[in-house]
């Protein structure tokens, strides 16, 4: 038996336009093509509000992903519950561009806040929920 990582991303705009996929590519490529894709959201005078990442995203890797640093905040928040409640107050004060939130689950009341937020800070926010699967190998 084999344990695999499959990551799925949800992302909602200002506009509530929501978009995903699932895939377990945790290639340098990927990385640099998400944060690529995170830095063309980050507006000037707004800020990308992270919420507790699974691990300290790389700096070199996010300049030359085009990330602004000076306009990063990393907020570390104990459980789903806080990530949550951190990722509507991100959105709702309307001073972040982008909130990305690692969290392992939410309720569809859960993501329709977060819609709604993204509506009213006119913020992009992206949720990154990662399940293990088992994989079963078959004896050929």
């Amino acid at each position: 038996m084999m344990m695999n990582t499959m990551t799925t991303y949800i992302s909602c705009s200002a506009s509530q336009q929501v978009q995903w996929f699932s895939t377990n590519n945790q290639s340098e490529e990927f990385e640099m093509r998400f944060w690529q894709g995170i830095a063309k959201t980050q507006q000037e005078n707004r800020w990308l509000c992270l919420i507790s990442p699974s691990q300290l995203p790389n700096k070199t890797l996010l300049k030359a992903a085009g990330i602004n640093l000076d306009r990063m905040l990393i907020v570390h928040a104990n459980d789903n519950k806080a990530r949550i409640q951190s990722s509507l107050n991100a959105l709702n004060n309307g001073k972040c561009a982008t909130v990305v939130t690692w969290c392992h689950n939410f309720s569809v009341d859960e993501q329709a806040k977060l819609s709604e937020a993204c509506k009213q800070g006119n913020s992009h926010q992206i949720l990154v929920k990662q399940a293990k699967e088992q994989l079963l190998k078959h004896a050929a």
